[in-house]
């Protein structure tokens, strides 16, 4: 089973300001209501995180991305009750 390309855009203060790709289908598929993108843009990041590593790892790469203007790409997984997944995150800060 592959994974639709998903993507979000998050402003200065970590709000999802934007969604894009199958975001919807992939919540669908995973019994994600209260993911689905009427329920994610315009709320802050971090409530969708959870784990005080994942968040600190996340705010650094946030941190270094948007002051050097750097790219950064890992792979993570990301497994549901059925299924084993691995993702491929990218993050590429914008001019604005």
């Amino acid at each position: 089973m592959s994974s639709p390309r998903l993507a979000y855009e998050i402003d200065k203060h970590a709000y999802v300001v934007a969604i894009e790709g199958g975001w919807d289908e992939f919540a669908n598929q995973n019994n994600g209501a209260m993911a689905l993108r009427t329920n994610v843009i315009g709320r802050p990041i971090w409530d969708f995180v959870s784990g005080l590593e994942t968040k600190t790892f996340l705010n650094a790469v946030f941190f270094v991305c948007s002051n050097t203007g750097a790219s950064f790409t890992t792979t993570y997984r990301c497994d549901s009750p059925h299924y084993r997944r691995l993702h491929r995150m990218t993050v590429t800060p914008l001019e604005a």
